[in-house]
């Protein structure tokens, strides 16, 4: 089974966001996209969600992902 990793982000040398996975029960949960607060609003926090799913297609095509979003984060939520 996987690890629980972090994925960095990155935009030339300066370092944006990650995200975290958490392997648990033979699934995958996305439980964490951060991103710079300078850097929020570009879309950027999407294409990481992407990025992340890519990775996981690549590495471990035989699980389920999954991302919690806490309750409260109505970004989130639309």
């Amino acid at each position: 089974h996987p690890d629980n990793c972090s994925l960095v982000f990155r935009l030339g040398d300066k370092v944006v966001g990650h995200t975290a996975l958490i392997y648990k029960e033979e699934n995958l949960f996305l439980c964490f996209v951060i991103l710079h607060p300078n850097e929020r609003g570009k879309g950027l926090s999407t294409e990481m969600v992407l990025k992340t799913e890519e990775f996981c297609r690549l590495n471990y095509p035989h699980l389920e992902l999954y991302l919690n979003v806490h309750r409260h984060n109505e970004r989130a939520h639309k």
